[in-house]
């Protein structure tokens, strides 16, 4: 084997032995391996120039001293120090007195407030909530895109007075919780609560159109709000309303308000809500007195542009279990139904298509039910009702009751109520009405309708047309079976005005019970038998005429007349034949009877002397104690005051 002894190169050189090992890495000429004092050897570090080691190490603790900012937030004491330090702060900038009994922040944005109070400098506009627990997302929000984990706020109140003080607003948020997929986008003005619920709500809205102060368009005013609420319940809401001289009181309290895909777009003027459903609660509007509404009118704004109208639309809107009044301030309701005071209870209305538009609004009622005050009732109810700045329209509007029904297409519109010329005239309508009905209406028609039969409704029908200028009645029918009938039609032009009305009217009528008329009409002082009565009458500008027939088992009469009441003129003519008047007025003794007679004159008052009249009878044929007499002539004249009358008879 070989060996090395004798190799230069496995000889170490020799070294002085006070001469160190030069390091090529240290400007330390001493060895980092040589043990120091007590037998340790010195740490071997990775960066061997101290200066290098001391410098990276200062900013090492400098970094992590500012991370750690952050990080103390999250420790309770300084939460405390630093909500004291920035309520003081923003108080200093803002003028407005912030105060928070208590303030948490937890990993890693979930905020806790308790006891939260904020009042602007003028104290007009205040915050107050007893704790609000808010939890949103960190990386949206450095975007200012508040994208909430979790909301609750209990014990919420917000007040705001415009700077004229001519508005006041008031929320009360007992308790209101959001969702996690709900957010608010500050850059975009967008809020979208995808589900959120509210109990014990209250919003009060005071407006005084008096106090308030024209302002010029704001160019520099930022985007309006779009807000969007998927799913939102209200618990145990109210609202309530006054804005004189239109509104003196409007009021809204319910149990249950449900909203689903509801939307708020300030940008477009648009509310629009696919489902809103109301229950258990009650509405209150009161109306101030119209003389007192004329005594104040509101100021006319000609600083402020008009804002174009708002737009609401709901697919679908139901009302249940509700109390509704509406009532003329100060009114006392009246017996019966007052249109001034209407009360009603056990509400329920559905709706498929609302609309609302400045003075639109359209009700596509699918049911409704209600009971007024007066005791009408209302069991079925649907049919479209639309009002705008002309009037009221009513299409396949059908109500039913326990004793009544009707179907109504119609349009009446505000001309019509002011009864002008011009009004429109669209009417259709068909209408079984009850007698209990009428009563509960109108208590004061009892008298008169006591007599009638109670299970015997009376039927109408009505078609009119035009204007009430120049009005065409297609139809107008009248009937209470088992006691009369009447059927008429025709037209009318100037309706309004009785000197210059034309009209011409054909009618058909039938009396089947006469003892129940003299029930409803009081003793005659003659029998009156069963008849048919059919004819026509006219109008021509103060000359009235009539011709009709009139049919009983006792006899016939017909008859047709004019008279003309500013000439004070008349024409008559007249033909019975076979009338039995002993079934009429049997005391007079006069049995059968036909006759024609023809009369004409001018002169209401026979002792003027210009009236003059001229009668002539033909009596063919009657029966006058038992006897039988025939072939009797008459005639009678009038003139100057005098009469003269002569009558010739073949009788013996």
């Amino acid at each position: 084997m070989p060996t090395h002894d004798n190799d230069p190169a496995a000889t170490p050189l020799p070294q002085a032995p006070d001469t160190p090992r030069p390091d090529s890495d240290s400007p330390s000429t001493e060895s980092h391996d040589a043990p120091r004092p007590g037998g340790k050897r010195p740490k071997r570090h990775l960066i061997r120039p101290r200066w290098l080691r001391v410098t990276l190490k200062t900013l090492i603790w400098i970094v992590i001293a500012v991370l750690m900012i952050p990080v103390l937030l999250y420790i309770p004491p300084v939460q405390t120090l630093v909500k004291d330090i920035a309520c003081d702060q923003v108080s200093k900038a803002t003028g407005m007195k912030i105060e928070i009994d208590r303030f948490r922040l937890k990993w890693p944005v979930d905020v806790s407030l308790q006891g939260v109070s904020v009042l602007d400098v003028s104290g007009d506009t205040m915050v107050r909530a007893r704790e609000a627990i808010v939890d949103v997302r960190l990386r949206p929000l450095l975007a200012l895109d508040v994208r909430i984990k979790r909301l609750l706020l209990l014990d919420g109140y917000y007040r705001m007075v415009s700077p004229d003080s001519s508005m006041i607003l008031t929320v009360d948020a007992g308790r209101l919780e959001v969702d996690d997929k709900s957010f608010a986008d500050i850059r975009t003005s967008e809020i979208s609560l995808n589900r959120a619920r509210l109990s014990n709500g209250r919003v009060s809205l005071f407006m005084d159109v008096w106090r308030k102060k024209p302002q010029p368009v704001d160019t520099a005013a930022s985007t309006p709000f779009l807000i969007k609420a998927n799913d939102l319940q209200l618990d145990n809401f109210t609202f309530a309303m006054s804005m004189l001289p239109t509104i003196d009181t409007l009021r809204l309290e319910t149990k249950s308000l449900h909203l689903e895909k509801g939307v708020v777009d300030l940008r477009s003027n648009n509310i629009s809500a696919a489902l809103l459903a109301v229950a258990d609660g009650q509405a209150t509007y009161i109306a101030p007195d119209p003389a007192w509404a004329a005594a104040h009118p509101a100021p006319v704004d000609t600083v402020t542009p008009p804002s174009p109208p708002i737009r609401i639309t709901g697919d679908s809107v139901s009302l249940a279990g509700f109390k509704a009044l509406y009532a003329i301030k100060g009114a006392k309701p009246l017996p019966g139904f007052d249109a001034s005071y209407i009360s009603v209870s056990d509400v329920n209305i559905g709706m498929r298509g609302f609309f609302n538009e400045a003075s639109t609004v359209l009700l596509p009622v699918t049911r409704l039910q209600a009971v007024e005050r007066s005791g009408l009732r209302v069991n079925e109810g649907s049919g479209t009702v639309r009002i705008d700045s002309t009037g009221l329209a009513l299409a396949n509007l059908n109500v039913r009751t326990p004793y009544s029904s009707a179907s109504i297409d119609a349009d009446i519109p505000f001309a019509l109520m002011e009864l002008k010329p011009s009004a429109p005239v669209n009417a259709k309508a068909r209408a079984s009405i009850g007698i209990p009905d009428v009563e509960a209406f109108m208590p004061s028609l009892k008298t008169y309708t006591k007599p009638l039969p109670r299970r015997d409704p009376l039927t109408l029908a009505l078609e009119a047309t035009g204007t009430l200028a120049s009005v065409k009645v297609a139809r107008l029918d009248a009937a209470i079976a088992g006691f009369f009938s009447l059927r008429a039609k025709g037209k009318a032009d100037n309706a309004l005005n009785i000197k210059k009305l034309v009209a011409a009217l054909d009618f058909n009528g039938e009396l089947r019970n006469p003892k129940l008329a003299e029930k409803f009409t009081g003793p005659l002082g003659f029998e009156l038998p069963p008849l048919t009565l059919k004819g026509s009458a006219t109008a021509d500008r103060g000359v009235y005429g009539a011709d009709f027939g009139l049919r009983t088992p006792a006899g016939d009469l017909t008859a047709k007349g004019r008279v003309g009441l500013s000439a004070e003129s008349y024409t008559a003519e007249a033909s019975v034949r076979r009338l039995n008047v002993a079934r009429f007025l049997p005391a007079l003794g006069i049995g059968e009877v036909s006759a024609d007679l023809s009369a004409e004159g001018a002169g209401f008052n026979p002792v003027r002397p210009r009236a003059h009249t001229d009668v002539s009878l033909d009596l063919l044929s009657i029966i006058y104690n038992g006897h039988h007499l025939t072939d009797i002539h008459a005639d009678a004249r009038l003139r100057d005051g005098a009469y003269e009358i002569s009558a010739v008879s073949s009788n013996p």
